[in-house]
């Protein structure tokens, strides 16, 4: 349960860094809470130096969004590109059933219009038609880099594919359990991790920490944040059983995770492992 006045308090404290901690402990530690979206917006109301007003923003467009709050969002004088762009996030990102009752309420910039327009393109699509989308979407990405393959265009397919009530249960538990050859130069390890962290799928464990460990950047951040999301006591076990055994890269990943499971288990756990590194 939260308590909203403390976090009020918070929000609205004199000190820039004490209202950007709180801001960012929300937005980045997947505690989804509107009311919250109410608060950041109130603090940007009552007038902020203008790179802080984007950090405000930006955290807004990281948490879920109501009929209120967008209409806040709306009535913002947004003449810079970045106050535009973390809006048109914050709108594009929003839930499609709330956006189609309200058709006035759209993003500003060509390219967020777009992303839009494939959301609710994709979401038209029969499930068994999306799951063939992703898969061919990501093949179509072997041997590209991030800057030749459009991720992103994967990334909205995964999490309208997510919110199916006739997710393919048995094809996506089929898929983890593959093994990628170390010169895989495919997207398959990403999505599965974006898939993971959408479905918050206890059974992904085994894949993600082997994920975790693969020689790289892009792949285990991802499977490290499909560990945060899904951030169970299961998930604090698991890294617990691994760290001490492994080499830097996934120490860092794995204390990347552990961090943004605001959990008890979490701190201790990374209590613990400070301690035993140190005897």
């Amino acid at each position: 349960m939260i308590d909203y006045s403390t976090v009020k308090s918070f929000i609205l404290h004199p000190e820039r860094c004490v209202r950007e901690f709180v801001a960012e402990f929300f937005a980045e530690s997947n505690i989804g809470d509107a009311d919250v979206v109410q608060l950041l917006l109130d603090a940007y109301e009552r007038g902020v130096e203008q790179g802080e007003g984007w950090g405000i923003l930006r955290n807004v467009s990281m948490l879920p969004q109501t009929e209120a709050t967008l209409r806040r969002l709306q009535k913002i004088d947004a003449s810079d590109y970045n106050t535009i762009a973390h809006i048109d996030k914050a709108i594009v990102e929003s839930d499609l059933e709330l956006l189609r009752k309200f058709p006035g309420i759209r993003p500003k910039l060509p390219q967020n219009i777009s992303i839009l327009d494939n959301r609710f393109r994709l979401a038209a699509m029969k499930t068994e038609k999306l799951w063939e989308e992703l898969w061919h979407h990501s093949e179509s990405g072997m041997g590209h880099n991030l800057e030749e393959f459009d991720y992103e265009y994967g990334g909205l397919i995964v999490k309208e594919l997510s919110a199916r009530q006739d997710f393919p249960v048995d094809k996506y538990l089929e898929r983890i359990q593959m093994v990628y050859p170390e010169d895989y130069s495919g997207w398959d390890e990403t999505y599965l991790c974006a898939l993971s962290g959408e479905l918050r799928s206890e059974e992904s464990l085994p894949f993600l920490i082997r994920t975790v460990k693969i020689d790289g950047d892009f792949v285990p951040e991802r499977a490290s944040e499909a560990l945060a999301k899904i951030g169970t006591a299961s998930v604090v076990e698991a890294i617990g059983r691994e760290y001490l055994n492994e080499e830097i890269p996934f120490r860092i990943h794995a204390t990347g995770a552990l961090g943004n499971i605001k959990t008890e288990a979490s701190e201790n756990l990374m209590l613990e492992l400070l301690q035993r590194r140190r005897t």
